[in-house]
């Protein structure tokens, strides 16, 4: 089932992929190849530059760990990334509610990671990383970040919520309920439906937004008890992101630092897209030319 996951990402890369004239060895989907292939299998970049790791897939020539680490943080790599991204995200229904939501990545407590950071992670401390979403109807979140533990899902969602097109309704838990993101969120077409956050305390005159009004209103209603519900979808989203094979397991120790966790949380989700959208079979896979 990996192979077939990885075949279908190194199609859309070789597919995407706009060869320019210079005297790179290596083209970027052959890199971007190298590391989902790494990826896939919960294994390092040095493990995938091995052609004895490959078994029985005729890749050719491959690049170095040296090649592969400079490579994946230039512009080329990293546009053809998004462009995957986005060609993935295409396929996708559009829906009227999008939910938004984090998902902890944490690590040993004992790391000498310098970005990650200790904070709250479902109820309990822990340090690591988080990931922010808001995801919708699609395989794809409609906008995410990789962030430190500590980060404030607040103000990750002032950031992701320009992201966003379309309009309708934002579904969140409490920890949203705050009179800026209702003002944010109308400003970018969309209604937050949250539930309150202190439920018994009277609101102040200076946090009654219409918008925050409304959602009150709203939840109050059997209409917004089933959106509230709905929202229950992003859980079985992560839960789903973390149980295919080759999902969002708990970070390898050779994922640290930002950078390296959100590049590795990017292939997992284009993973997921491939494993929701070309659902694999059990026929045998051809080799790779």
């Amino acid at each position: 089932m990996e192979r077939e996951l990885f075949l279908y990402l190194y199609d859309l890369a070789i597919a995407l992929d706009k060869p320019l004239a210079c005297r790179a060895p290596f083209t970027a989907a052959v890199i971007v190849a190298v590391a989902v292939w790494a990826c896939v299998h919960e294994r390092s970049i040095a493990w995938a530059c091995d052609p004895a790791h490959w078994w029985g897939l005729e890749f050719g020539r491959l690049p170095s760990q040296s090649t592969m680490s400079r490579r994946l943080r230039s512009a080329r790599v990293l546009a053809l990334l998004q462009a995957m991204e986005d060609q993935l995200k295409t396929r996708q229904p559009a829906g009227c509610c999008q939910i938004v939501d984090a998902k902890p990545l944490a690590v040993g407590g004992c790391t000498k990671d310098p970005d990650a950071c200790r904070g709250r992670a479902a109820r309990d401390m822990a340090k690591g990383y988080k990931l922010f979403v808001i995801w919708g109807d699609g395989a794809l979140p409609l906008a995410w970040h990789v962030g430190p533990m500590n980060c404030s899902e607040q103000r990750m969602c002032e950031q992701l919520l320009p992201e966003i097109r379309g309009g309708g309704y934002l579904l969140a838990d409490k920890v949203y309920d705050a009179n800026r993101l209702f003002r944010l969120a109308v400003e970018h077409g969309y209604q937050l439906v949250t539930p309150r956050k202190y439920p018994h305390q009277r609101i102040s005159p200076n946090a009654r937004h219409p918008a925050r009004l409304h959602s009150i209103e709203l939840t109050s209603r059997r209409f917004g008890e089933a959106l509230l519900r709905y929202r229950d979808r992003i859980e079985q989203r992560f839960a789903q992101l973390t149980n295919f094979p080759g999902g969002l397991a708990p970070l390898p120790n050779h994922v640290r630092r930002q950078a390296r966790v959100a590049r590795w949380v990017r292939l997992k989700l284009l993973l997921y897209a491939a494993y929701l959208l070309h659902p694999p079979s059990l026929t045998p896979t051809p080799a790779v030319a």
